[in-house]
């Protein structure tokens, strides 16, 4: 009987508390205040409502949750539009802007394709927390659906490419030089096309259009590297894992860091991860772990880092950890690579004219490779080897180059056509080397002085 009252107080206080209604993850009660007149307060605005559990319902504080500014769960007006300001740099002005799941998805489509994301980054923990945070009414996709979203936005590029070569004079083309695409065979059927398209209207094409197709030189250096890589893939492969496991969390960082301590090294460079197309990455990825290979040779002590290697992936087990041979052939490639990087460097820039360059890198990268291919070391002669004969099937035979390229250093009053006629003699023979120099000065230079001299006479004349 001594138990009873305690028995129901403890009902009784278990009732009281009770919050059954899910607005209460909403608000809060004030403790400041009358104790006869409790009051609660919205979490998100501050704004505080009277409230009594044996007088007053939720009703009130639920029609707050609607007109609340600040409730990031509020069900907001699709016809209401936002005034943000525009990321232009050439202007400042206000637009109007409306937020929608469509153009959500569609936008981070194409930050996955501007960044260079995989699929996966959208299934991220960290990226899905940022998601939500952000617009709690946005669920982030699959990478399944990024895919799909990433497919409809190539189309629609696609289209849109299409309209602007179908109508090029709506958009000022009235006469193309030159179309500079990469190396796919269907590019050629392409600029067939057009070119037969333009060469129908009057002054469509500069020299009947002999000028037109020019292959990216960026590409075919990327090609060129490509095969010595494949000489080398298990070197590099196993350093690349080495640089994945350090990198792959703070902790085994870390644990590397102590290992560069103890190894006395004072490089303030970065572990870098390569990116499968673009090989310059690799290159970097090269030089900064060369930097620190007695760190890595100290982390094998590490039974975690080589237990890593152990682990199969896909079936396969990991390439590495890399050996002292792997480490020889890495540093004897790096040396190499550093002249194609050094290459790509000059052929990318956009704060300087690049078209009086792109000869004479090729002319600089065919004499290295002549140089390198006399070398005794059997590795880097058959890399060497490897890549003259792609370097030869699209830069060796001249009659499949555009003259654009060596036009660009004949215009260069640095150089002139005296310049052209040396590099000519070193990277071809000599009848070869002849028979090229006349082509340009007759034929190229010709038709281009004889256009000069036309408009001179008759500005207003299409050519």
């Amino acid at each position: 009987m001594i138990l009873l009252p305690l028995v129901m107080k403890l009902i009784h206080n278990k009732k009281k508390s009770k919050k059954i209604s899910d607005v209460w993850d909403h608000f809060k009660p004030v403790k400041e205040g009358d104790p006869n007149n409790p009051r609660c307060a919205c979490n998100y605005c501050g704004a505080s409502y009277v409230y009594n559990p044996t007088r007053n319902g939720t009703s009130t504080i639920r029609a707050h949750l609607s007109r609340c500014k600040k409730f990031p769960g509020k069900e907001e007006d699709k016809k209401q539009k936002l005034l943000s300001f525009t990321q232009k740099e050439e202007s400042n002005s206000l637009i109007v802007m409306s937020w929608t799941k469509e153009g959500a998805s569609q936008h981070l489509a194409k930050y996955i394709i501007l960044d260079e994301l995989p699929f996966r980054h959208v299934e991220g923990e960290g990226f899905r927390q940022y998601s939500h945070y952000m617009n709690p009414k946005f669920d982030p996709p699959s990478r399944i659906t990024i895919a799909r979203d990433i497919y409809n936005v190539y189309l629609d590029e696609k289209k849109k490419l299409k309209s602007v070569m179908s109508r090029e004079r709506d958009w000022g083309i009235w006469k193309v030089f030159t179309v500079t695409v990469d190396n796919a065979s269907s590019n050629d059927t392409a600029l067939q096309k057009l070119k037969k398209k333009l060469c129908e209207k009057k002054g469509g094409v500069v020299i009947g259009g002999d000028l037109l197709h020019l292959r990216c030189c960026y590409h075919i250096i990327n090609l060129v590297v490509g095969d010595g890589l494949k000489d080398l893939y298990l070197s590099i492969c196993s350093i690349c894992n080495a640089v994945r496991y350090v990198k792959s969390s703070p902790a085994r960082l870390g644990k590397f860091k102590d290992c560069a301590k103890e190894e006395n090294i004072q490089s303030k460079a970065l572990l870098s991860l390569d990116v499968p197309t673009r090989w310059n990455s690799t290159y970097l990825m090269l030089e900064a772990a060369l930097k620190f290979k007695k760190a890595f040779n100290r982390l094998e002590g590490d039974m975690y880092f080589t237990s890593y290697f152990d682990e199969p992936l896909n079936g396969k087990k990991i390439d590495g950890p890399p050996s002292e041979l792997d480490w020889d052939n890495a540093s004897v490639f790096l040396k190499f690579l550093k002249i194609f990087y050094e290459v790509t460097l000059k052929f990318s820039g956009s704060l300087y004219s690049t078209s009086n360059l792109y000869f004479l890198e090729i002319c600089e990268v065919k004499q290295e490779l002549n140089v390198l291919s006399k070398d005794s070391s059997n590795l880097l002669g058959n890399m060497v080897a490897s890549m003259r004969r792609k370097f030869d099937k699209y830069w060796g035979d001249p009659e499949k180059m555009n003259v654009v390229l060596f036009l660009g250093v004949v215009l260069d009053p640095r150089y002139k056509l005296e310049y052209i006629a040396i590099c000519f003699s070193m990277i071809y023979e000599e009848t070869v080397a002849k028979n090229l120099l006349k082509s340009i000065e007759k034929n190229c230079l010709g038709c281009l002085m004889n256009i000069m001299i036309l408009r001179l006479h008759h500005p207003l004349q299409d050519q």
